[in-house]
């Protein structure tokens, strides 16, 4: 829904940049996909602790094969979904841009689900450590939502300095990573090194985090 309404947006504007008829709605629907994916994932995970996962680790004697692929499996589910939006979404723009953009098309797909993997194996990661839906729920909105929310708040109540790290701190967080990792839309104006950089940031934390998660579930007893 989002990407189609970006795509109504932009079709209704003459002076936006070609290449943004096609990019930008991908990365509308790619970012509201991969965070309802990765909230799915969370409950999901979390839910699961009491129950299966219990019985799980009691029958299997190698726990780090049992957790990569308890890891692997939301972060293919959630790529795989996302992929079929994103190019439904990129078809229809693409269509509607008589087929010009094609490489761009495909730049912004490729974007969105590399950045929806790294989300989705954060979102595992977190609840894996939780260990409850409801506390985990809350973990991953604090991390995603709340140093932005906070930063866009308090910016121009400080000092420029104070501000300027307030942003950089916002900036560092998963929200925006994600931004910076799925905007094709900006490569023609800073570069494909910034995207790059929210790419790299956004798998530092997933894979930070599944560090971190992993050796809990390995020593965890059942």
């Amino acid at each position: 829904m989002a990407g189609i309404l970006a795509i109504l947006v932009l079709r209704s504007m003459a002076s936006a940049p070609s290449h943004v008829l096609v990019t930008t709605p991908v990365e509308l629907a790619g970012f509201v996909m991969c965070v309802l994916l990765a909230v799915s994932v969370v409950l999901a995970t979390a839910r699961d602790h009491a129950g299966h996962v219990a019985l799980a680790i009691a029958l299997t004697p190698r726990r780090r094969r049992l957790f990569a692929a308890r890891a692997l499996a939301p972060t293919v589910v959630g790529s795989s979904a996302v992929v079929l939006v994103t190019t439904a979404v990129a078809g229809a723009a693409n269509f509607l841009a008589a087929g010009a953009y094609i490489e761009w098309a495909l730049l912004s797909v490729v974007l969105v689900v590399v950045a929806t993997a790294s989300l989705c194996l954060l979102a595992f990661s977190l609840a894996t450590l939780a260990r409850r839906s409801g506390v985990s729920v809350l973990l991953f909105m604090a991390l995603f939502l709340l140093p932005s929310a906070i930063a866009a708040t308090v910016s121009g109540l400080l000092p420029s300095g104070l501000a300027r790290l307030a942003g950089l701190i916002a900036d560092a967080t998963p929200a925006g990573l994600l931004i910076r990792a799925t905007s094709a839309s900006t490569v023609p104006s800073q570069g494909m090194l910034e995207v790059l950089n929210g790419q790299i940031g956004l798998a530092a934390w997933a894979l930070t985090a599944a560090t971190l998660a992993g050796v809990t579930f390995i020593r965890r007893d059942a």
